[in-house]
Order: structure tokens, then sequence, then C-alpha cells
């Protein structure tokens, strides 16, 4: 196998992260669960500290990190793989696609200067066209050295930086900053290949049928699909699990 899946799960059982976990049990892919019973300290510990210490002992090529609350996997490895391969465009990481530039708004331009971008999905939200090309940590993909070498380099960051920024402890801050300084360099899924973050959007987006989800706007079959918000984790992914895997509590 050359592919671990990995989630931050800093929760009292394994109760949140059950669909991730059934979900990559239908798909036989590997998952390496890290914060089980330990307690919460915030993002920066739960998913650059504490990851880089649940990557130590991980020997494939590449990880797939999951938020584990609201992340559903879609897709066997080949097909992992092979989407990311499609994204990457030379880059040795990739993540979802979001529709706003968190926690730092002013580092918008530094994703709207990115060659590729055109090509995004666009989403009409509230009367206003919503562009969906900034970055969102919940689903990232990448070659495993270099998302420990990113890692250990957004670490030193916060460590020398984080009294003079204005989100100290969001981790995808520190990702965005880390993109501005030059420190990091990753794709973005502007098509939603590897993986569909589903808020702000419309069911209408979705086919769902056993095992797979076809986006309508463009046809693609997403690897993953990231149920961000409250209203998506706790209402559309139990409904699109059950949808997805009708068999799946045989």
């Amino acid at each position: 196998m050359s592919l671990t899946v990995l989630t931050a799960a800093f929760y009292k059982n394994r109760e949140k992260i059950q669909y991730l976990e059934r979900s990559c049990e239908q798909s036989g892919l590997t998952l390496k669960v890290y914060g089980l019973g330990v307690e919460y300290k915030g993002y920066v510990d739960a998913k650059i500290t504490e990851l880089m210490r649940a990557l130590v002992g991980v020997k494939t090529e590449h990880v797939l990190y999951c938020d584990g609350a609201d992340s559903v996997v879609l897709a066997e490895e080949d097909e992992i793989i092979q989407a990311y391969e499609d994204i990457r465009e030379g880059k040795d990481l990739v993540f979802g696609a979001d529709e706003k530039c968190f926690p730092y708004e002013g580092l918008a331009h530094v994703f709207e200067n990115r060659a590729g971008n055109k090509k995004h999905l666009v989403n009409k939200w509230k009367r206003k066209d919503r562009h969906r090309i900034y970055m969102n940590a919940g689903v990232f993909m990448g070659k495993t050295a270099y998302v420990k070498q990113c890692l250990n380099k957004l670490y030193t960051l916060y460590q020398s930086s984080r009294q003079n920024v204005a989100h100290p402890e969001d981790d995808q801050g520190w990702w965005c900053l880390g993109l501005k300084k030059g420190d990091v360099n990753f794709a973005i899924d502007y098509q939603a290949e590897l993986v569909m973050m589903t808020k702000y959007t419309p069911d209408s987006w979705y086919a769902v049928s056993p095992g797979r989800c076809r986006l309508t706007p463009n046809g693609k079959q997403p690897c993953v699909m990231h149920f961000a918000g409250v209203n998506d984790t706790n209402k559309r992914m139990p409904d699109f699990y059950r949808r997805l895997f009708p068999d799946g509590d045989k």
C-alpha cells in the first residue's frame, strides 16, 4: 500500500469518527487515528504538533489527512492517488478548495494570483458568486516526506511569530502565512476531484448513488466528501452516508 489516511480524533470515544472509519473500511484503506481520549488543546496542537508525531511511524509514500468528524471517503487507494496526481501540477501537496480566505481575508490576493484558478467551481449563494479558489485545511493529501517537512516549517513559524499574528491558534492560518512567505507550497483542488467541501452548496449539486457521489456542475466524482459546518455535519453527512452505503450497517 502507498497511502495512509490520518485523522485527529480528540474525543472521548469513536462515535464522532464513525462515518470516516466505516467509509475507509469500505474502501480498503488504512486509517490511523490519533488523539482519542486525549484532551483537545486547539487546532495547532491537533493538526500541526500532534500530526507531526502521528506521522513519525507512517511508512507509506502518501498521506491523506481528513477531519474525522465531518469527512467520508468514497474511493479506493489507486483512484485517490490518481486524482492527486491529476491535480498537483508538480507540487507534493494538495488542499481542498474553499470559498473563503479564512482566517486572513487580507491574504486573498495570494490565492487569487495563482495560475490555474480560473477553472474552479463557482457557487451562487445568497445572490453572490462564491469562488472556490482558497484552501481548506480539513482535507489534504501529499507525499509523506513533504508533509512532514511543511509541518516542521509551520511549527517553527508558529514558535517565532505567534505573538504577532491575529489568529495564532488556527492551523489554516499558518498554512496561509506559510504559503505567503514561501515556506510551503501546494496545489488546490479547484474542480473537487479529490475532495468536495459541501458547505454553501444546494442538494441539487449532488447525484448520490451507492458508493459514489457525482457533482452535477462538472460531472466529477470526488474521492472524499467534507461536510464542514454544523448543519452539514449533523444533517447532510448522515443522510448522504445512508444513501452512499445502504448496506453499511448490515
